[in-house]
């Protein structure tokens, strides 16, 4: 994979994610190459022709325009990242999520973190020194061979497991990002067990196949799960069979929520 290094002109984002009030992205582009990413919309703003996933921007200058921005923006919350992965594997090399921690770090801003990766865990002694702080691993999947085959490029869900409870016995603020919710392969039960041992909330979110988001998924499911793909077309592309399986899924979800006693999230609805 070719990585640009690339300037960029503002680096503090106003966001309208809820709960959300800032969003800081490092990087133009993710290397996990989820086939389900929606994400790949940024393509239409960037001119890469290559597919999602197979490119990387780094935005060497991003530290040097955050301290400009910092000591005139409102401390609101502020997510690491939305359209990239913080914790690419190029972050290893660039640093560039680790200098960004550094320069909030110093206003004491309250940020939150979202990522597939083991490799947040670099970062722990700067994470533990943050009084306001969430990080959360995107957990799909606690089987091996399903996040292998909708997030190839991403750490396996047993890394990511691994990771959240070393993150929670540290004692870092965490939560469990269970999205999205794959049909009859997103295990939900075992993940809230987890979940209510190693995590403060689980948020939850339905699989978002408008668009170019589809297609990478119904071509996992035909190579690996065949049998499930008459399902997905029925429950994702039929306006009265979605809306009875969004009615249900956030049935169960809060009711397991009640069961393992941890506060969910729901984010079901893709407008």
């Amino acid at each position: 994979m070719k990585i640009r290094e690339i300037e960029c002109k503002s680096a503090l984002v106003k966001s309208k994610l809820p709960g959300c009030d800032y969003v800081i992205n490092p990087y133009v582009g993710c290397q996990h190459a989820c086939v389900y990413c929606y994400s790949r919309f940024m393509k239409r703003f960037t001119g890469h022709k290559e597919d999602w996933g197979h490119f990387l921007d780094a935005k060497m200058n991003i530290v040097d325009v955050l301290k400009k921005e910092l000591p005139k923006a409102k401390r609101e919350l502020a997510l690491l990242s939305s359209v990239t992965d913080p914790y690419v594997p190029a972050e290893s090399k660039y640093k560039l999520t680790r200098r960004i921690l550094e320069e909030l770090l110093k206003y004491q801003w309250p940020i939150a973190i979202l990522t597939k990766s083991a490799l947040v865990l670099r970062d722990l002694d700067l994470l533990k020194q943050f009084k306001n702080i969430d990080v959360g691993l995107t957990i799909t999947s606690t089987s091996d061979e399903v996040t292998k085959a909708f997030e190839p490029l991403a750490a396996p869900a047993s890394a990511r497991l691994a990771t959240l409870k070393k993150l929670h016995e540290e004692g870092i603020s965490t939560y469990c990002f269970m999205g999205p919710i794959l049909p009859e392969l997103t295990d939900l039960e075992n993940i809230f067990s987890f979940a209510s041992k190693h995590a403060n909330e689980i948020w939850c979110e339905s699989l978002n196949t408008k668009g170019a988001n589809w297609f990478g998924v119904e071509q996992v499911l035909k190579a690996k799960w065949p049998k499930l793909l008459p399902k997905y077309k029925k429950i994702f592309f039929d306006k009265e069979n979605h809306k009875e399986y969004l009615k249900n899924l956030e049935k169960e979800l809060l009711e397991l929520g009640k069961k393992y006693k941890i506060k969910v999230r729901l984010f079901l609805e893709h407008k």
